[in-house]
């Protein structure tokens, strides 16, 4: 993203006011390249459609991961735009937790979690992505081995031509291809971090609340006749509150997009383990794929649904207390945690508990009923063409 100042000191505070959206760059050069690059791979797509038969579930995977993958650029470029903001009020809202009486230890976990999250997803994410490559380079080599179909033209070339037919079909040229092929990486990177950001975000967040939630557990005993004590630990509730609304204003549009984009691909690479595959690397990437798609889609929906269950977690410690000097004061706390219901939402739509994975978890069981019922591929393509 087109964004300056975000390298430096480790120091956020610092660092957040030299934050600028760099409207001339060569980070701004590269987002439109890949704007454009993957419009024109959409148009051609689409002008390539009645050649496939029109429009089917296997001729719409490739059509929603690029569509999904723009939508999701778009989303980033317009949040980075904003992202100076958005950082600064995000840190001075948070500043509180970075202080005492909260512990310093919590921001060392919160770095630890975020490194070994970011860790784990890009490596299971490569092996994903060389899993795929793989699959079509071993699909590719057999059938010039058994077709026979030898010509003049580098390999590559022609294993282009044939990953990306709709293409060559609009733009017979060598160039174009390798321009779908950046666009194809660039989208699983997009698809990927679009997970982990919100991941991320989630992660953060939850991290706000427990602060609190720990902190009442080892002092609200011994402060229960101290009315400034329950003042303030509301004071800290609805600033966390406050921080998890503020940020979901701006990201709920990318959350939908996930969810929209994780439910469809589970479902498809569901759809594929069960059809039939030739080769045993197939097997292995769409058992793999799937599992993988099932994991990251289950962490992400309970990362988030963690939130809302840690802020209902400080009734229980209020419920606790019947000290009658305080009662007003704990009264009013105990309100305030009951009839609010802070939750990342997507876009208004629902929000992430986890009464919702149950849910998701049913709206996939049928979303994939649905697919398996239009789905029209019972046997193995001819290997060489007919």
């Amino acid at each position: 993203m087109p964004l300056k100042g975000l390298k430096g000191s480790l120091s956020l505070s610092h660092d957040s006011k030299t934050i600028k959206f760099a409207y001339v760059s060569f980070s701004m050069l590269s987002c439109l390249t890949f704007l454009i690059c993957d419009l024109i791979v959409i148009v051609t797509y689409l002008m390539y459609l009645p050649a496939m038969g029109g429009f089917n579930i296997s001729s719409a995977t490739t059509l929603i991961f690029h569509s999904m993958g723009l939508l999701a650029y778009l989303g980033f470029f317009h949040l980075a735009s904003k992202w100076q903001h958005i950082i600064t009020k995000w840190l001075k809202m948070e500043n509180k937790f970075l202080r005492h009486p909260y512990t310093s230890k919590d921001s060392l976990s919160l770095r630890r979690k975020v490194i070994m999250t970011s860790a784990v997803i890009a490596v299971l994410s490569l092996a994903e992505h060389s899993l795929f490559q793989g699959c079509m380079i071993y699909g590719f080599i057999d059938r010039r081995n058994v077709c026979g179909k030898e010509t003049e033209e580098e390999p590559i070339a022609v294993f282009l031509k044939e990953r990306f037919p709709y293409m060559f079909h609009a733009i017979p040229h060598i160039v174009f291809l390798w321009i779908n092929q950046y666009v194809s990486f660039i989208g699983t990177v997009v698809w990927n971090f679009l997970d982990l950001f919100i991941i991320i975000i989630a992660i953060g967040i939850k991290t706000r609340f427990k602060q609190l939630y720990d902190y009442m557990k080892k002092t609200i005993i011994l402060e229960e006749e101290n009315i400034h004590y329950f003042q303030l630990l509301r004071s800290d509730y609805t600033d966390a509150c406050e921080l998890l609304s503020f940020v979901d204003r701006h990201v709920s549009i990318l959350i939908f997009l996930s969810c929209v984009n994780n439910l469809y691909f589970v479902c498809n690479q569901l759809l594929n383990v069960f059809n039939p595959l030739r080769y045993s690397i197939d097997r292995i990437y769409f058992w793999y794929s799937t599992v993988y798609l099932l994991g990251r889609t289950f962490y992400l929906f309970y990362t988030a649904a963690e939130i809302n269950e840690i802020s209902k977690a400080p009734a229980k410690l209020l419920n606790s207390i019947y000290n009658k000097k305080c009662a007003n004061e704990v009264e009013r706390f105990l309100m305030q945690v009951n009839t609010e219901h802070p939750a990342l939402s997507a876009m208004g739509f629902f929000n992430f508990t986890r009464q919702l994975i149950l849910t998701m978890a049913g709206a996939i069981v049928t979303f994939e009923l649905v697919m398996i019922q239009l789905n029209d591929i019972s046997e193995l393509s001819p290997l060489c063409g007919v």
